[in-house]
């Protein structure tokens, strides 16, 4: 039987979103979508990062204001981090198949009420995940266009071959608007970047609830003989197994990523504030900096909050398991509870380059780095 909720659809607009930028194949038009698909990796993976590289090389004397070039440089810093996690996330995307076969056991195990609502809520949770993260980036290169259009000069001045921004107003204005569209590229690569691991990790927190759920159960329902008692703890011993396995595929993917992420957030944090404090004279400017580094702190809080709330959760379980109604259980059955309650002490946290843990802690030590 089909489950009642497809954990999957909790990736749904993470999938969309990376779609658009060139991951993933579709059923039709496949000819017209690989050479989309070559398009934008190129313009997000290569020429993005490479146009902010010449800006330094081909900047005039009239422009060399350390102000902006701030401004483009802490940009340029988060946007070759990005190219580096979206290409090794495009490769990891095979193992997230992996994901299909265990989330779909898990959910047909979910069948009562409360469980179901808790699948109901890990999709939503998803979809305004993914349209959280690109809403805040795109306040940032929106205001950074408007603040900088305002003033009479494309918000990053990017190298595009045979157009100077100063010699017409047209030029000006397809300066500033390629300017907008490849930043507006970058924060659906960041938006895809920064939301999966929030997004699986919800999927992880939603499988162990239910399962805490599955346990508190275990033996209320008094119709139920020794037999079918200890049957159901198996059946819960199988899906924590299930649950381990996912972690086991998940954990290691998110690890690279976070890392990087942590490192230039330090140095982003470190570039904008010096922007403020000391260059920057505009209020325009400054308004740009202040939404870039709350973009930078969006960046790594939810992953930080929500690996520490899979800490919890999983630290939970053994505990749930020892408060069940076990008393009155067979031999066996209180047997088979002993090794569960050992194999459910092995707490389930993500790492960062596999060198510390991802917790709270983590974020407020990298973000007064």
């Amino acid at each position: 039987a089909e489950p009642p909720v497809n954990s999957q659809d909790t990736t749904k607009y993470l999938f969309k979103a990376g779609f658009s930028l060139g991951i993933g194949m579709p059923k039709r038009w496949r000819s017209l979508y690989i050479i989309y698909a070559i398009v934008m990796k190129f313009l997000v993976t290569i020429y993005l990062p490479l146009g902010f590289t010449l800006l330094f090389f081909t900047i005039s004397t009239e422009d060399a204001n350390i102000s902006n070039l701030l401004t483009s440089l802490q940009v340029a810093f988060d946007v070759y981090g990005g190219s580096v996690k979206f290409v090794v996330l495009s490769f990891l995307l095979i193992k997230l198949d992996k994901t299909h076969a265990l989330t779909h056991q898990l959910d047909k195990r979910c069948n009562a009420a409360d469980e179901i609502a808790e699948l109901h809520r890990m999709v939503r949770f998803g979809k305004n995940t993914v349209l959280f993260f690109f809403t805040v980036f795109l306040s940032y290169s929106t205001s950074t266009f408007l603040g900088a259009v305002i003033k009479g000069h494309p918000p990053y001045a990017m190298y595009y071959p045979f157009l100077e921004w100063r010699r017409s107003k047209l030029e000006f204005l397809l300066v500033s608007l390629f300017d907008f569209f490849l930043i507006d590229l970058a924060c659906i690569q960041q938006t895809v970047n920064d939301a999966y691991p929030v997004v699986y990790i919800a999927i992880l927190r939603t499988h162990t609830k239910t399962l805490l759920l599955r346990i508190e159960k275990l033996c209320t329902n008094k119709t139920l003989s020794l037999e079918q008692n200890l049957l159901e703890l198996k059946l819960c011993i199988k899906d924590h197994q299930l649950l381990i396995e996912l972690y086991d595929i998940i954990a290691p993917m998110t690890s690279i990523t976070i890392f990087v992420q942590f490192t230039l957030t330090a140095i982003c944090i470190g570039t904008a504030l010096l922007n403020i404090v000391v260059f920057s004279n505009e209020f325009s400017s400054r308004v740009g900096s202040c939404f870039y580094i709350l973009a930078l702190t969006v960046e790594i809080f939810p992953t930080c909050y929500y690996a520490q709330c899979l800490i919890n959760d999983s630290n939970e379980m053994s505990d749930v398991i020892f408060h069940s109604d076990w008393v009155d259980q067979s031999k066996d059955y209180r047997q088979l509870l002993i090794f569960f309650m050992q194999r459910a002490q092995r707490p389930m946290f993500l790492t960062a380059g596999k060198l510390f843990p991802v917790t709270l802690n983590s974020f407020l030590s990298v973000s007064f780095f």
